[in-house]
């Protein structure tokens, strides 16, 4: 969870293949706890079902055989998710209980939380 001051209308989907190539460059922690990627190079740990058929044999590491294809399409998911979690805004509810927060937190007077309103 995300915390300080990002505001309550900012909606983060996090990408696990930026955030492995962020936090583990190199991929150690990938290939300490799967070790059917222990030889892939670290410039291709992240996204082991982009390797080519040549690469699969080259690293010993058959997709779909050693280490299983992907299950969900991230990109796609990414995007349905988003579309889920931003039409929850348009709900009334949520509205009001963003204008509560707001309220709450940047002590806004009665009459500019009025003006929020619009």
């Amino acid at each position: 969870m995300q915390s300080g001051t990002t505001g309550i209308n900012t909606i983060r989907i996090y990408n696990p293949i930026k955030n492995s190539e962020e936090h583990d460059e190199e991929g150690l922690f990938i290939k300490q706890w799967i070790p059917e990627l222990k030889n892939i190079p670290s410039k291709l740990i992240h996204e082991p079902y982009n390797l080519t058929l040549i690469e699969q044999q080259l690293y010993g590491c058959e997709i779909g055989k050693h280490y299983p294809a992907p299950i969900v399409d991230l990109e796609a998911t990414r995007k349905k998710a988003s579309e889920i979690v931003w039409s929850f805004r348009k709900s009334d509810e949520v509205k009001l209980e963003g204008k509560k927060i707001l309220a709450k937190h940047v002590n806004l007077s009665k009459s500019n939380l009025s003006k929020t309103k619009k």
